[in-house]
């Protein structure tokens, strides 16, 4: 999210909470939150970045994603749409390929790739193993994650 967009989702749970507090005061119901509770919860809206960029369109793969793409891969994520000057295209990924690991993590339903992004700072090199959609040989290539464009 743009910065701007958190300040605003911030100052609105700030006023949720102030009115949530006098509707509680009103009806003499105890609603207390500390206020540094308030003030960490905020800071941590305001500060809390977007994960790293890589410029990529997926689906995960499923048994019915496999089937409509007519993928070998049961496992990964299968790349739509790779965005123009991103540093997945720098590093030579492309649409209709498939991702099957990132930093030596298999991609699957229970790895999902934003996860794997949040642990990384933006400027980290990760290595992914890409194969052809309709192939089961791959290549293994480098990526700098960059800021995703416009923050």
């Amino acid at each position: 999210m743009e910065r701007s967009l958190k300040l605003a989702f911030a100052s609105l749970l700030l006023l949720a909470l102030v009115v949530l507090s006098a509707v509680a005061a009103a009806s003499r119901t105890g609603l207390t939150i500390p206020s540094n509770t308030t003030k960490s919860v905020a800071n941590r809206l305001v500060t809390t970045s977007a994960p790293p960029y890589l410029g990529i369109t997926y689906l995960p793969i499923t048994p019915e994603v496999a089937a409509y793409y007519g993928l070998t891969q049961q496992d990964g994520i299968y790349i739509c749409e790779v965005a123009n000057g991103s540093p997945a295209e720098m590093a030579g990924v492309s649409a209709n390929t498939v991702i099957i690991r990132f930093d030596g993590t298999t991609l699957g339903s229970n790895t999902p790739l934003v996860e794997l992004l949040r642990k990384h700072q933006i400027g980290d090199s990760v290595k992914l193993s890409v194969v052809e959609a309709d192939s089961t040989g791959g290549k293994e290539v480098t990526v700098v994650l960059a800021a995703t464009p416009g923050e």
